[in-house]
């Protein structure tokens, strides 16, 4: 969990190195959200496989379109081969939904935790924008798949990204508006400033 008190979360440095010791907790997710599709049950195998599916998947992405990418590239890219490659994903589309959903998830938990609700507006803003700017450097290619290639994903695959983005206005937005309400800020359109922030 990323969330943590203001002091706590000062430094991108600190970020990042916090970010990176969760590591192989962000496998350990993504094979638990996506068992219903997986499978090889044994997590000691999932993991290293899984891994190398969705980095090579966004690293084929990132240089040549999520479109133009066949599995068969991704099974050349990984050395998987394309029986194995199926015994994890399913379909192209199914990877592409464990990508998007885990992008949303590290949103919600990295900027939606309870505690940081509890900060009143001004640090409050100040930790969202913060630390906002810091998940989308430390994720990065991540982010980047989930907004340059929505173009490309099927109806579900578009609605995952719109609400990755949706959800993190949200969060600015009610922000906003309750340092609007308690005086802290001038009243502004909470939404379309929570928009042009993003």
């Amino acid at each position: 969990h990323l969330a943590r008190d203001d002091s706590a979360m000062s430094s991108y440095s600190d970020f990042k190195r916090r970010f990176e010791e969760r590591e192989d907790i962000i496998w350990q997710e993504i094979f638990a959200n996506n068992k219903d599709i997986i499978k090889i049950k044994k997590e000691r195998f999932v993991l290293p496989n899984l891994k190398s599916i969705i980095t090579s998947t966004i690293e084929l992405s990132n240089r040549t379109g999520f479109r133009a990418m066949s599995l068969r590239d991704l099974s050349n890219d990984t050395g998987i081969s394309m029986g194995a490659l199926y015994s994890y994903i399913e379909s192209k589309k199914r990877l592409m939904e464990m990508i998007l959903g885990h992008v949303l998830r590290a949103v919600e938990t990295t900027l939606g935790a309870e505690e940081v609700a509890r900060l009143e507006p001004r640090p409050r803003l100040r930790w969202l924008l913060r630390n906002h700017v810091y998940l989308s450097e430390v994720m990065q290619p991540w982010f980047f798949f989930a907004y340059m290639e929505a173009k490309s994903f099927d109806r579900v695959g578009k609605r995952l990204a719109i609400e990755n983005e949706l959800r993190t206005e949200g969060l600015i937005a009610s922000c906003i508006a309750a340092g609007a309400a308690a005086g802290v800020f001038r009243p502004v359109d909470a939404l379309a400033t929570a928009a042009l922030i993003k």
